[in-house]
């Protein structure tokens, strides 16, 4: 081979050789066959629109979710306030009617008289002391005392209360409580003593109206305090009924602080003494509300209330909003409960939380803020280590201030959550199924029918190649055969024989050569067909790249119904809020409607602005669903929308490499056009060089007339051979190309880092010059007496060049045989 065909040959496999490096890639992926990317590649653009919308949709279903927990928490908290001010209110307001009905007074004023009369002499020598004494020691020590050990777990120290008492106050306690008929807890059942006294008298007067009012109201016991503070009256009749708040047993107590407050206080006012532990009702929880009483805007005494702790609990434990689990904590000042709490009814209750040694302990977060005075959300454990969302607030009623923590459980809160996200994650399984499943039954057909197209291209390419190679061995064997020819024409002269095996030789190898080229030929066809059925199926790739589009669009569509279905969900959210306004006019029209009834409609004035607060909630509810409905649809769009360019970028690039696909086969094609055409050449000149080695069998009868001709044939002869040599290399480097170009499809669809090729037979060039060797070495040497002249080879060489058609011959303005 020439420098100047290396040169050339070099220069245009270069660029070949750049493009398949360049069109490599990143190796690891390379390494994938292509029903492996092509699987990837649908799985990716599948799942991660869903699994975005998924994320998306949680956190923001999570946010959403706390806000309406919070906002649920604190509507709780609110209308849980709303009941307890209202209860207080119902309260005070009916003790206010009460201290202002003449009949509080008229009371007042006969339960003290027999207290103001002066006693002379020693108490203790008066003839009913002992009893007194007596009697009284025994209910303290047996009845109430018993009870107070069982609940307190201690004694009662009877003889120092009793100690502490007076002969009023002794002779009152022994009518009504030690000498009560009634068992202890019932004495209020008794309307008059066995003993008759002016006080007797007063009492079943009274005692039934304000124990009426006691029932009604539902209150633990209510007492008439004059001036001095002395209890005159109560309808309980405990251990500090007649006692005095000021020098007796119970100075210091919950009930005398709210008798003090009342001196400083004008009329019409109130007093509310927070919850603490009061002995006459066994060191249970209690809370005083006192009003004072006046007569002529002269002060007269006290009318207080004791409240009943458990009717605090009872409003507190409304489950209304709290779900199964959620619980309500009412906290004192003094970090005592103030209601029972929910979740730990046994072991955390307003008993446990104010018995003597308590261990209750409420110091956690949203205690800490409330103490401040702070209003707001908490999401955290909560004081026995269960994780709530808290809303906490300070409740102020009158003079006091309680600190109220709505808990809801966390688990109950997201369990919709959960399962939302649980079914969420089974979408994506089984559209990860889908879209894989979809994904390996068309990356399978594709690469079926790539690989069918790219193993016939490989073994065409191996045919071609091979055919190649023997036209090149054949043309080289022909050349050499020639050169040799050419050589042994300079004996010729001494041995007719040799210059006829030459001949022969020449014509067999012309023929082999024929044969080759027809072999060829024939395989260069083949490569053609395979090309033509290459391009048919890269035209169904793109159909089917097609229906993945046309499958997009179709999911595109569903994605609208969901946004349809989400409008008519919005739809419906104004059905809400006409809801909500006719509840509003409702409301305001019973408002109307109470205010008429007077006082007798302030119970349902309440009940309407509640009604009417529960409408303003449900209309800011059905709004922030029609902003969430829109924000739902925005964002839906916006997934479809997003979907939809991926998908359209994916299939322009697969339409983009089907269309460089088609190229490569295009100039497939066109080099099998090129190859056919050089072994059609090839051909007609292995037929002329036959048809050459006919004429010159024939002129070998004249060779003694023309030996000089024939020297000139055999120099042409060569000169045609090495002309065939040359097609025949330009063959083998268009078969190279078409070889690389198959390489690289095969590449591309097994995705191996190397492209495996089948061994190729070795050239027959070397075993040719081995036998031409041994051809010349078995020849014999001609004598050199024998040695041709030139003047006798000139007319064989005219003869032989005379038989050869001129198209035939190379020009000489043609030195590299482009045009030949």
């Amino acid at each position: 081979m020439s420098p100047i065909f290396k040169l050339e040959r070099t220069q245009k496999m270069n660029p070949l050789i750049h493009q398949r490096k360049a069109s490599r890639g990143h190796p690891m992926f390379q390494k994938l066959s292509i029903r492996t990317k092509l699987l990837v590649t649908f799985i990716f653009v599948g799942t991660t629109p869903l699994l975005l919308s998924n994320a998306i949709s949680y956190f923001n279903a999570a946010k959403e979710i706390a806000e309406q927990a919070h906002g649920r928490a604190q509507a709780v908290a609110e209308h849980k306030q709303s009941v307890i001010e209202s209860y207080f209110n119902t309260e005070t307001n009916s003790l206010i009617d009460l201290s202002q009905n003449p009949l509080t007074l008229e009371a007042l004023k006969e339960f003290s008289e027999p207290f103001n009369m002066e006693i002379s002499g020693n108490p203790t020598e008066n003839s009913w002391y002992l009893t007194y004494q007596k009697e009284l020691n025994k209910y303290y020590s047996e009845q109430f005392g018993r009870v107070y050990k069982e609940q307190n777990e201690e004694a009662i120290d009877a003889k120092n209360l009793i100690s502490k008492l007076d002969l009023p106050a002794m002779a009152a306690q022994y009518d009504f409580i030690a000498n009560n008929p009634n068992p202890l807890g019932e004495k209020d059942k008794m309307n008059a003593p066995v003993r008759q006294s002016p006080y007797g008298e007063s009492h079943k007067k009274f005692h039934p109206t304000f124990h009426k009012y006691l029932e009604h109201h539902g209150l633990y016991d209510l007492f008439l305090v004059n001036t001095e503070g002395r209890v005159v009256y109560t309808v309980f009749k405990e251990t500090d009924f007649a006692t005095s708040l000021t020098k007796g047993p119970w100075a210091g107590s919950g009930l005398a602080k709210a008798f003090e407050k009342t001196k400083t206080m004008e009329a019409g006012k109130i007093h509310i003494e927070d919850f603490d532990n009061y002995t006459p009702s066994y060191e249970a929880a209690a809370s005083f509300i006192s009003t004072p009483l006046f007569a002529d805007g002269k002060y007269q005494g006290a009318l207080i209330i004791q409240l009943p702790i458990a009717k605090i609990s009872e409003l507190a434990q409304s489950r209304e909003g709290l779900g199964e689990k959620g619980d309500t904590l009412i906290l004192g000042a003094d970090l005592r409960l103030r209601a029972d709490t929910y979740r730990n009814a046994k072991t955390h209750t307003v008993a446990a939380s104010f018995k003597k040694g308590s261990k209750l302990d409420f110091d956690f977060e949203p205690v800490r803020r409330v103490q401040k005075g702070e209003e707001g959300f908490y999401e955290g454990k909560t004081y026995d280590g269960i994780k709530v969302l808290a809303y906490y607030r300070p409740v102020q009623i009158e003079d006091i201030t309680w600190y109220m923590i709505v808990e809801l459980n966390d688990a109950e809160v997201y369990a919709g959550l959960h399962q939302l996200s649980l079914y969420a994650t089974l979408i994506v399984l089984f559209g990860v199924g889908g879209i894989a499943l979809a994904a390996f039954l068309f990356g399978g057909s594709i690469a079926r029918n790539l690989q069918g197209i790219s193993d016939i291209l490989n073994q065409t390419s191996i045919k071609v190649s091979d055919s190649s190679q023997q036209s090149a061995a054949s043309a080289t064997e022909l050349s050499e055969s020639s050169t040799e020819q050419a050589a042994s024409l300079q004996e010729t002269m001494a041995s007719i024989e040799e210059i006829s095996a030459m001949v022969s030789q020449n014509a067999e190898s012309a023929g082999k050569t024929q044969a080759a080229v027809d072999t060829n030929q024939k395989a260069t066809e083949e490569g053609s067909q395979n090309v033509s059925q290459m391009i048919t199926a890269i035209g169904e790739i793109k159909s089917t790249n097609d229906e993945i589009v046309e499958q997009m669009e179709a999911s595109n569509k569903e994605f609208s119904e969901i946004v349809k279905i989400i409008t008519e969900i919005g739809e419906k959210t104004k059905i809400i809020n006409d809801i909500v306004f006719q509840t509003k006019l409702l409301s305001f029209n019973a408002s109307v409607e109470a205010s008429r009834a007077g006082e007798h409609g302030k119970g349902f004035a309440v009940v309407a602005e509640e009604v009417g607060n529960l409408a303003q909630m449900s209309g800011t509810a059905a709004k922030e669903i029609t902003d969430m409905l829109s924000s739902s649809i925005q964002k839906v769009n916006n997934i479809v929308e997003t979907s939809k360019q991926k998908v359209d970028r994916l299939v322009e690039t697969g339409r983009e490499k089907v269309e460089v696909g088609n190229e490569t086969a295009q100039r497939c094609q066109g080099a099998l056009d090129r190859i056919t055409e050089n072994a059609k050449l090839i051909a007609t000149m292995i037929s002329e060089i036959s048809h050459a080695s006919k004429e010159q069998a024939q002129g070998i009868q004249e060779i003694n007339k023309a030996i000089g001709q024939l020297d000139q044939a055999m120099q042409q002869n060569s000169t045609v051979a090495q002309s065939s040599s040359s097609q025949a290399e330009e063959l083998a480097r268009e078969s190279t190309q078409l070889r690389q170009a198959v390489d690289d499809l095969v590449h591309f669809i097994n995705g191996s880092g190397e492209v495996k090729t089948p061994k190729k037979a070795a050239p027959k060039k070397a075993a040719a010059k081995k036998n031409n060797v041994i051809a010349l070495e078995k020849r014999p040497k001609a004598a050199p007496n024998l040695a041709p002249k030139k003047a006798e080879a000139q007319p064989l060489a005219k003869a032989a060049g005379s038989s050869i058609d001129p198209s035939f011959v190379p020009s000489s303005d043609d030195p590299n045989f482009e045009d030949f």
